[in-house]
C-alpha cells in the first residue's frame, strides 16, 4: 500500500492532491492522503521525504530516502557519501532515481 503523508497547511491542500493525481494517477488519493504533523507516527516500510528530521520512523526496520531539495543539500551529501545499508538511507535527486531505487531493490 502506498500511502502519502505530508504536513502541509490545509489551505494549500489542493496542489498535494492535484500532485499525487498527475503523477500517481493509479492511487485513490481519497484512501491514501494523510495531512498530520506528526510523520513519525506513521508504521512504514520506506519513508521519502525532503526534510531530513521526518526521516524517523517508529518501524524499526524502515528504510529512508532523502529527496534532495536546496534547503536539505549538507545533509544530502553528507548521508549520500555515507555507507547506506548503516543508515538505512538512500538519497535520490528525483522521481526517476527513486523509481529506480525501487526496482533495484526488487519492490516493483
Amino acid at each position: 500500500d502506498v500511502r502519502f503523508v505530508t504536513s502541509i497547511d490545509y489551505g494549500v491542500i489542493q496542489a498535494r492532491v492535484d500532485f499525487v493525481k498527475k503523477w500517481f494517477p493509479i492511487i485513490d488519493i481519497s484512501k491514501s492522503l494523510i495531512v498530520t504533523n506528526n510523520k513519525h507516527s506513521i508504521f512504514a516500510d520506506f519513508v521519502i521525504d525532503d526534510l531530513p528530521s521526518n526521516l524517523t520512523n517508529i518501524n524499526k526496520d524502515c528504510q529512508f530516502i532523502l529527496y534532495k531539495q536546496p534547503w536539505n543539500n549538507k545533509e544530502y551529501e553528507d548521508i549520500r557519501k555515507s555507507k547506506r545499508k548503516e543508515t538505512r538511507c538512500y538519497c535520490c535527486r528525483n522521481w526517476t532515481e527513486i523509481h529506480s531505487l525501487f526496482n533495484t531493490l526488487n519492490l516493483i
